[in-house]
């Protein structure tokens, strides 16, 4: 009977929650917020970050903004494209002003159109304008955020983001501004991650880390929490409650939400915002309300602290507003807040033309050493016989003394004959000293008159001669013109990197032991200064080989050609000499088929073949050799994409960090790698990052393999963009680095979830009425990138290659020191809680995280610290180590053993811990951990778990599941009595 009145009551309890008002509210408590069984992330402050963007604050207005659209999109569409974004971006400029609190608006913008639009009017031709380095980009739908409007944002806290993404649909269709919020003011929003690296401050469906609902509760000073003022809120930051109601999408479930495990609303609960609030912050939480009143970003003031948001994950639980204003943009009292009103934006139309290209070549008397001379030779003629574009115009400078020689100018690129002229032209005769300022003055004037104008500056050798570098930069910027620069060696100028840097553009660094695989990587890279070009045109690197010496008589290797690529495969195979190959070499395809390769130009030693469409398979490539163990082979094969109807997988690597060096000692060094077909995601490929030593160094390259995962270096889970930290340098000096990606049996193209219904679609809220399933897509992504294996695409095999040029390392730790700690963990999760009896004598809390490395996410950390407190400040970086003795748990090596803690990084582990601290029921309680290497390096604090444990009553399982049925049958009345109540979310 006492069990039955127990279960009674309880039941009663229930239904109070259930019939209770459904309305939410999404507000700032007095002093903080925690979560219940979630995540809380604490990060630094990222440094060292670079992007490709020109933009300038200059005072108070932003100039060098570049809108591109892709040559993807229709022309069809081109004339209400244009006016859209014109008034979008001067809508925008309105809300930023507002939003920076009169800091900051929008003066100068330039829309690039596509080379291929002929019907288009334009104001003038391209400068330095392009698609693939535009801060916003006008290109098709992505499979998750579909017409959302998102910012590529791989990086960490005040790091820029890559661009910022929208599509025709969103611009054009009525339904998606009223779904994702008008363009204007979304933009801002989205201007904020890119620009100042600030972070969503919202909740996301079923995210592990950002979920959309969490435990608000009052605290004290001290960090300690009332629990009996908990109740549950949306995750958000707000000056002021954000109305709303919340709604069960669970399939034939009803409307009323149910609770999870973990006693907060379940993943198929969502929250619809009222378009009319009174609260003004924040834009990084609701952008897409109506209200005319949310138009700031939060503060110290109004920030919510302890939310689980990424911001607060990402920024160490600083505000927007704090991290903006530490931002060079407005850091030390930059662009003061102005008394009048800005001017519109000036918004120009540009279209990009073919590019002119000036070769600057050092021929100086120390480019004859270690025959650097001849392979600058061999490689400008390959380039200019076999890669550079029909049409372009090219000029050849050579350097030494002052003043250089153009030994041609401008000249297109029209025939074999023009492209073999220009190759004879440039010889191996060294002669005199360094002046590279005065090959810079000769580029800037052939170039002159010319829209897309790009110098290839090649040197070995620092100034020994007037000009210099120093001397004509500032000529070399007003002319626009984009500075690719190689430097051979390790004596090359320290002033080339900065050149590149200033003027948008790429470096590299030609290692005198494997000059030909990065040389012709700079030279390759010219070929992005062209205008963009639909994917369907654009010749993919699927195979490179390195460079092979070999005293055999044959040399052999296998590539595979997958089902996105296969048209105009060409096979190119060079040699260091003529009589090194000594018969055609041979391509043998997947059904034993024999090609020879019977075309060889003796002026650029190269062996090449064109396949208008190759099989798909595995192919072989087989070459006869004279046995010469100083010569050598290379062969590189590109192809196009197959179907045009379905786009190529492609890939890109770079590394975030400034052209002018970056200090491995102070910073961590991050590297990135993009794999997608069009714009789908690649999920489970293999991807190495390869770097290359500094000259000095005779070892052979490093490799890195990048992660996915979502933990570590990598932002967001399953989202493409592989990520790792470098943290082998033998050396002070430039490194090179490249991707080489392969697929596995599980590689596939993230495709979104599956179509259901008419639209495939579900809507996060109704426009005007309680009709809540009308075809909104949820909103994405946090933590994880949602992947439907259903409906995701198996790649089948394939392999690609992509370069990321130069990374200048100004300063390494000292030869036998340890100087770089375990990554933090960021995973960090509560499994279970078992209380305190006389039996076990302790109480054990079960951890689970993803195991750090040694040095940051390589190797096996050594041991860890773990705390547990109701203070949450006692976890703080900063006070983690001070914290009370009592918040220690006790953890043996011998636990972590046990427990194989000790594994890999990228593993995940658990563990059990007993500790005799008295819990008390219903008290929220802290942990969190460091890890440590073999010498005591510490990683940051990892996030802070919060739980709770409720005290409840002990029922056989009958009870409880007759339990849950009763809550079930409530929440079914419920919404019945709720659908003939009409409710809107215009109140």
């Amino acid at each position: 009977e006492d069990l039955l009145l127990r279960l009674l009551l309880l039941l009663f309890l229930e239904l109070l929650w259930l019939v209770r008002d459904a309305e939410m509210t999404c507000m700032r408590t007095v002093a903080a917020a925690h979560l219940l069984l979630a995540v809380l992330l604490a990060a630094s402050v990222g440094v060292g970050a670079t992007s490709a963007s020109k933009v300038k604050l200059v005072n108070n207005g932003y100039e060098g903004v570049v809108i591109g659209i892709s040559p993807e999109v229709s022309e069809r569409d081109a004339p209400a494209l244009i006016t859209v974004l014109k008034t979008m971006m001067r809508n925008a400029s309105k809300h930023l002003f507002q939003a920076t609190r009169r800091r900051a608006f929008f003066r100068q913008v330039k829309v690039v159109i596509p080379q291929t639009w002929s019907n288009t009017a334009y104001d003038e031709a391209a400068t330095n304008e392009n698609f693939m380095d535009s801060d916003i980009r006008l290109d098709y739908p992505h499979p998750l955020y579909k017409n959302q409007m998102y910012t590529e944002q791989p990086g960490e806290c005040g790091e820029p983001g890559e661009y910022i993404h929208l599509t025709p649909a969103y611009l054009t269709v009525d339904k998606y501004s009223k779904w994702f919020g008008s363009p204007g003011k979304t933009l801002v929003t989205e201007w904020a991650r890119l620009r100042w690296g600030v972070f969503d401050e919202v909740g996301y469906p079923g995210d592990p880390k950002y979920p959309l609902f969490y435990s608000a509760s009052s605290s004290g000073a001290s960090g300690r929490v009332d629990a009996a003022s908990e109740e549950y809120s949306p995750n958000c930051c707000s000056d002021a409650p954000i109305k709303g109601i919340k709604r069960n999408k669970r399939p034939g479930g009803g409307i009323t939400c149910i609770l999870g495990p973990d006693n907060l609303p379940d993943h198929f609960c969502k929250f619809y915002p009222h378009h009319s609030q009174n609260a003004r912050s924040s834009l990084m939480s609701y952008p897409f309300i109506p209200s005319f009143n949310i138009v700031e970003f939060c503060d110290s003031h109004t920030h919510v602290p302890f939310a689980p948001t990424k911001q607060n994950d990402k920024c160490n639980y600083r505000s927007v507003w704090e991290v903006m204003l530490d931002h060079p943009d407005f850091k030390d009292g930059a662009n003061p807040p102005i008394s009048g009103e800005p001017d519109e934006p000036s918004i120009a139309v540009v279209k990009q033309e073919a590019a002119s290209y000036a070769v600057v070549m050092d021929y100086s008397g120390s480019m004859s050493t270690n025959n650097r001379i001849e392979m600058l030779q061999k490689t400008a003629q390959r380039w200019l016989l076999h890669e550079a574009p029909h049409n372009s115009l090219v000029s050849l400078i050579r350097f030494s003394s002052s003043p250089a020689r153009v030994l041609a100018p401008l000249t297109k690129l029209t025939d074999n004959t023009t492209r073999q002229a220009l190759a004879n032209m440039i010889l191996t005769d060294t002669t005199g000293a360094t002046s590279i300022g005065s090959g810079m003055r000769a580029a800037v004037q052939v170039l002159a008159g010319k829209s897309n104008k790009n110098m290839l500056l090649i040197t070995d050798g620092e100034e020994n001669e007037s000009p210099r570098i120093n001397d004509v930069i500032e000529e070399v910027i007003q002319a626009r013109i984009c500075v690719i620069t190689v430097a051979f060696g390790t004596n090359a100028d320290p002033n080339l990197e900065t050149v590149a840097d200033r003027t948008g553009c790429k470096a590299y660094t030609v290692n005198d032991n494997d000059q030909s695989s990065m040389l012709n990587d700079a030279f390759q890279s010219t070929l992005t200064r062209q205008p963009s070009i639909a994917l369907q045109f654009t010749d993919i690197l699927i195979y490179e080989s390195p460079t092979k010496y070999t005293t055999d008589s044959s040399v052999s290797d296998t590539f595979t050609v997958d089902s996105s690529v296969g048209k105009n495969l060409i096979f190119r195979l060079q040699t260091s000499s003529k009589n090194h190959v000594v018969s055609p070499p041979r391509l043998i395809d997947p059904d034993g088929s024999v090609t020879s390769v019977t075309d060889f130009d003796d002026i650029s030693l190269v062996w090449s073949v064109t396949l208008p469409e190759a099989k798909v398979g595995t192919w072989t490539w087989e070459a006869s050799l004279d046995k010469d163990k100083f010569n050598s082979v290379k062969v590189s094969i590109t192809a196009r994409q197959r179907d045009p109807n379905a786009p190529p997988i492609t890939t890109r690597v770079w590394v975030p960090s400034p052209a002018t060096g970056v200090s491995a000692v102070t910073q961590n060094i991050k590297i990135f790698a993009e794999v997608k077909q069009g714009n789908n995601p690649i999920i489970g490929a293999v991807v190495k990052a390869i770097v290359t030593q500094p000259d000095t160094i005779t070892a052979p390259p490093d490799e890195y393999l990048l992660s996915d995962n979502g933990v570590g270096a990598d932002s967001i889970k399953n989202d493409g963009i592989y990520s790792g930290f470098m943290t082998k340098f033998s050396a002070v000096g430039r490194y090179n680095v490249k991707a080489e990606v392969t697929s596995t049996g599980k590689t596939v193209a993230n495709n979104g979830a599956a179509p259901s219904g008419s639209s495939g679609r579900r809507r996060r809220r109704s426009t005007s009425s309680a009709n809540y399933d009308q075809g909104e897509p949820e909103p994405c992504c946090g933590s994880v990138m949602p992947l439907d294996e259903a409906n995701a695409s198996p790649t089948g095999n394939f392999s690609r290659v992509a370069t990321g040029g130069v990374l200048k390392v100004t300063e390494i730790p000292a030869a036998g020191t340890d100087g770089i700690s375990p990554v933090k963990v960021d995973d960090l999760q509560v499994i279970s809680i078992t209380m305190f009896s006389e039996s076990l004598g302790a109480n054990t809390i079960t951890l689970s995280w993803t195991a750090p490395g040694d040095d940051l996410d390589s190797g096996i950390a050594s041991a860890y610290v773990v705390r547990l407190s109701p203070n949450f400040h006692d976890l703080l970086e900063g006070s983690f180590d001070q914290a009370p003795q009592d918040t220690l748990l006790p953890v043996t090596v011998e636990d972590l053993h046990s427990a194989n803690v000790f594994r890999e990084s990228g593993s995940k582990v658990n563990i059990t811990l007993k500790f005799t601290r008295r819990i008390a029921y219903d008290q929220p309680y802290y942990v969190g951990l460091q890890a440590l290497d073999e010498t005591g390096n510490k990683s940051k604090v990892s996030n802070i778990v919060m739980f709770t444990v409720e005290e409840k009553l002990e029922m056989p399982q009958w009870a409880l599941d007759k339990m849950q049925k009763i809550r079930m049958d409530t929440a079914s009345f419920k919404n019945l009595k709720t659908k003939s109540i009409p409710q809107t979310l215009n109140e």
